[in-house]
């Protein structure tokens, strides 16, 4: 019982701090999501495709 209460404590605290500013940077055109599926290999070349394009 006690880890469905953190689960839920910690997807409250995402709604509550996170999901904010994901809107206001997408908004402003500055919000880029990298798929976090998939081995570290994978989903680090995702991170530095991404940063390389700046």
């Amino acid at each position: 019982m006690i880890r469905v209460k953190i689960k839920f404590t910690r997807l409250n605290e995402y709604r509550k701090k996170t999901e904010p500013l994901i809107h206001y940077y997408q908004k402003m055109n500055k919000f880029y999501s990298v798929s976090g599926v998939g081995d570290i290999d994978e989903i680090s070349s995702r991170l530095v495709d991404l940063i390389q394009k700046f």
